[in-house]
């Protein structure tokens, strides 16, 4: 199945988002004090609710979408304000209703996982849905929803468990614009070992390490860095290594052999 629900009894309130936590908390509290409205679960907060967001509201069998936060639309790529679910032709939407009508139904909330097919990447997202009731319309569903995030977590691990050692820099130019040097921002575990840096790396430049105090070698860097688009090999007596351009920062990787 597409959508894993949590019904308000089985919710695993220790693995919710902060905002998720937050906004249970408050449904709670203010179910309990009879003054649960639109305005008091989605205004007063730190945590942005309208733009992370989708407000709908019961149509029949279907739901009406009546608002789509800046964030959401922003990661699906596509607005449904003013339609109804139902015609967005998808699996997981078919399965959404059937959660939807639930928390309507029941009068509590639930929390979600789905996977989307409106991105290219892999998308799973975490969903809270807030029953509200409203004079004259009945029920509001505020559909409280947050990327699962999983690419950082797996790209951060690979980096510092990566066989070849890695070194990220935001560069420093001469009067020239020429590279020069680099503020260290990351190294990787094969790096630390490759160069043991007797310092942490907060306020460590390149020029800090017993390699890049060979004064020959800067010439090559500067070369190369100039050709990079957005990579090049620099080639420098028995040192290989790559340089990567990556936006505004330069990334090194090593040649494990050369700086053994």
């Amino acid at each position: 199945m597409a959508v894993e629900i949590f019904h308000l009894e089985s919710i695993p309130q220790d693995a919710l988002p902060p905002a998720m936590k937050f906004l249970l908390t408050k449904w709670n509290t203010l179910s309990v004090m009879n003054k649960l409205t639109l305005q008091a679960i989605t205004e007063s907060t730190s945590f942005n609710v309208r733009d992370n967001s989708s407000y709908m509201i019961p149509a029949g069998d279907d739901f009406f979408h009546i608002h789509m936060g800046d964030n959401v639309r922003a990661a699906i790529g596509q607005d449904f304000t003013g339609r109804l679910l139902s015609s967005v032709d998808d699996t997981v939407a078919r399965d959404l209703v059937d959660a939807y009508q639930q928390a309507v139904a029941q009068e509590k909330p639930i929390f979600m996982r789905f996977t989307s097919s409106f991105s290219e990447s892999a998308l799973v997202w975490e969903r809270l849905v807030l029953p509200v009731p409203i004079a004259h319309v009945g029920m509001i569903l505020v559909c409280y929803s947050e990327v699962l995030s999983h690419q950082q977590e797996v790209y951060a691990y690979l980096f510092e468990h990566a066989r070849r050692p890695w070194i990220v820099t935001y560069p420093i130019f001469d009067a020239e614009r020429r590279l020069d040097d680099g503020w260290i921002l990351l190294m990787n575990d094969a790096a630390r070992a490759a160069f043991s840096p007797d310092r942490p790396v907060r306020n460590l430049r390149l020029r800090d390490l017993s390699l890049f105090q060979f004064g020959p070698l800067w010439p090559a860097l500067r070369d190369r860095y100039a050709l990079a688009d957005p990579r090049a090999t620099v080639t420098f007596d028995r040192l290989e290594l790559e340089l990567l351009k990556l936006n505004h920062l330069v990334a090194y990787r090593f040649d494990k052999a050369a700086v053994a």
